[in-house]
């Protein structure tokens, strides 16, 4: 849509050489100095000859100043860079498409620096998902390159591939060393058989995930974890990777965010309240106080009546209702709960998830 309404302003350029334009021009763009560019005048015109075959008139390096998306870096220098984060992810989803027809040697032996977002990962994924072949090519892919210079290009695959709905992957063997990945899912799978190293991970999705002892991660930079609370929750699995944050549940809000079942965020707001927020016990309504739709009476009784039936709290009668106190001695075991968060094996934690 954008390049044919560009075609039609600029009769010079139709859409499809536009559009290869820009494919190229966001590609140059994983290797400059900065995410979005800076993209010089020689880029645009190499981007041209590369889309085109020949070098732009002078009419067409005008129009060429004008594509869509593009915007001057500052009033004092000619170069352009991406304006919009949602076209580039786009444009570099749809060329990693493109290419998976016919990888160029020139594309593995780059020197990429920076990785899809969650909008190219999406886009990507929904592709390979359509079709069962595509499955196959692109697990393929990784694998090469995986082995290639190429780390952030091996790196935008297996992210993607983590995002198709699928229970389980077995990535057979793949080990990606240097690779940098701004969002690694895991989210809800079995995962098998894969190495990563010496890696950047911006965001990595635990949630609910099975970890088989195949799955190593080694000496990675990760700047942020979801399913897990705290570093006490990483799974052995991760051998001296830095996290610098964890999915903190400090307060309801937070714990709303959070990536849980409605049943985990109650049962985790529950557990809160009662063994570590000031207090000899609390009223029943105030454990369900603020959680939103999730706190509904039923669901909340199934998961009091499973607390006494454990042991983990005691029930009183006070003057408004049933007040739950904690049992003391139990407060590890809750402690380890509320760090695992979806990564826990205690019982308790596993009944909460059948809840709904």
């Amino acid at each position: 849509m954008l390049c044919e309404r560009e075609a039609k302003i600029y009769p010079a350029l139709n859409r499809e050489a536009i559009k290869r334009v820009l494919l190229n021009l966001a590609n140059q763009t994983r290797e400059s100095s900065e995410n979005t560019g800076p993209i010089t005048q020689n880029d645009l015109s190499n981007a041209f000859v590369n889309a085109v075959g020949v070098s732009p008139s002078d009419e067409t390096a005008i129009m060429l100043q004008r594509l869509p998306s593009l915007g001057r870096i500052n009033a004092d220098s000619p170069d352009r860079q991406f304006l919009d984060s949602f076209i580039l992810n786009g444009l570099r989803a749809e060329s990693i498409i493109e290419m998976s027809n016919s990888w160029d040697e020139k594309i593995l032996s780059a020197d990429w620096k920076y990785p899809l977002d969650q909008t190219g990962l999406s886009i990507l994924a929904e592709y390979i998902m359509m079709d069962t072949k595509r499955k196959d090519i692109f697990f393929a892919t990784a694998k090469k390159t995986a082995l290639s210079a190429n780390k952030v290009l091996a790196a935008d695959i297996v992210s993607a591939l983590c995002l198709i709905d699928k229970s389980s992957f077995d990535f057979k063997g793949i080990y990606i060393n240097g690779g940098y990945f701004s969002c690694l899912s895991f989210e809800g799978k079995e995962i098998r058989n894969l190495e990563i190293s010496d890696s950047i991970i911006e965001n990595i999705d635990l949630t609910n995930a099975i970890l088989d002892s195949s799955v190593k991660l080694n000496r990675c930079l990760i700047s942020k974890i979801y399913g897990i609370a705290s570093r006490s929750g990483i799974p052995v699995q991760f051998v001296e990777c830095e996290v610098s944050e964890y999915e903190q549940l400090a307060t309801t809000t937070l714990i709303k965010r959070a990536h849980l079942s409605e049943a985990q965020k109650l049962f985790v707001e529950m557990l809160r309240k009662i063994f570590f927020q000031p207090g000899a016990g609390r009223k029943e309504s105030a454990l369900l106080r603020g959680m939103g739709d999730s706190a509904n009476k039923p669901l909340g009784e199934k998961i009091l009546r499973k607390l006494q039936d454990e042991g983990l709290i005691t029930q009183h009668r006070g003057k408004e209702g049933p007040v739950y106190k904690p049992v003391r001695k139990e407060t590890g075991r809750i402690n380890k709960m509320l760090t695992d968060l979806t990564l826990s094996t205690d019982p308790v934690w596993l009944y909460i998830g059948t809840l709904s």
